[in-house]
């Protein structure tokens, strides 16, 4: 891909490192330094943790303002969207919005546009500037200037310094830091990149969008997308809580929204009418 752009140093010289240590230096870890169960569950458990601070935290809420929440969980998907290694709140969000707004606004560019090509969509676009803004519904906000103040040390500390404390406890300080710090990112990245790649390639395009964004039930059902493989229906209605808006829809990141307005820590869900639904599906096949 053939582009202008200027290059991202940061990101070209990072992210292949961090394949190198969390894909080459971790496995050689396990295998002839030390293997321990209790590290590769809270790899497990620390992946979620970040992963639903993408989903929940930075796409839902911060993004589309799908639901609001209490200040527990705004800090909590601040803290450990961070460890995601994905960019500030700020810049994340940015970005994303500058994705929808692309489907009906042709002067405005879609940063990881799949109309360049699946592997620029998935993670080559990366290594160039992507381009930066104010979001002044965020900005506004105490918790999101200081997060973006004070993005790098929290990426650090809460991506592999703590991970890498709390195996301390079973002697396993290094495990902690490669396989819950560097092998999570990189599972995290390209599970994250796939929503702008596989998920605008492969699957039913429900609404019959021009964006190319698409519900792929294969991937839909795979616990690690968490949800934000229905992408179809995201584009479509981007304001609901739910990308899977069927009861039996595999959709992780919605039962925990649910779950924390059982506990009164989220509210104001927002819900597409049913109605709304049913009309954009019959729309979407009598243009066919």
């Amino acid at each position: 891909m053939i582009t202008k752009k200027p290059i991202n140093w940061f990101n070209t010289i990072s992210i292949p490192i961090l394949h190198f240590i969390g894909l080459v230096i971790t496995p050689y870890y396990l295998i002839f330094v030390n293997f321990s169960w209790l590290t590769v569950i809270l790899a497990v458990i620390w992946f979620l943790l970040c992963s639903f601070s993408i989903t929940a935290g930075y796409h839902r809420l911060f993004t589309h303002r799908s639901y609001k929440c209490n200040f527990i969980v705004e800090w909590f998907w601040l803290l450990f969207g961070a460890a995601s290694l994905q960019g500030s709140a700020k810049d994340w969000v940015y970005v994303h919005l500058m994705h929808h707004a692309s489907n009906t606004n042709k002067k405005i560019e879609d940063p990881h546009d799949i109309k360049k090509g699946f592997w620029w969509a998935h993670f080559i676009w990366l290594f160039f500037k992507a381009p930066t803004g104010h979001v002044s519904f965020l900005e506004n906000k105490k918790s999101f200037r200081l997060q973006d103040k004070y993005y790098l040390p929290l990426l650090i500390l809460f991506g592999f310094i703590l991970p890498g404390v709390i195996s301390f406890a079973w002697h396993d300080f290094w495990g902690g830091v490669l396989i819950a710090g560097f092998t999570r990112v990189v599972i995290e990245w390209h599970i994250t990149w796939t929503i702008n790649s596989i998920a605008h390639s492969f699957g039913d395009n429900l609404f019959k969008r021009p964006d190319e964004s698409r519900n792929n039930y294969l991937f839909a059902a795979l616990f690690l997308a968490l949800g934000e493989m229905y992408h179809s229906f995201h584009h479509q209605f981007p304001k609901d809580y739910r990308n899977g808006h069927r009861k039996f829809d595999f959709d992780p990141s919605k039962w925990l929204i649910y779950l924390l307005s059982k506990i009164g820590w989220s509210w104001d869900l927002w819900i597409t009418p049913k109605s709304d639904i049913e009309r954009a599906i019959e729309n979407a096949k009598q243009s066919v």
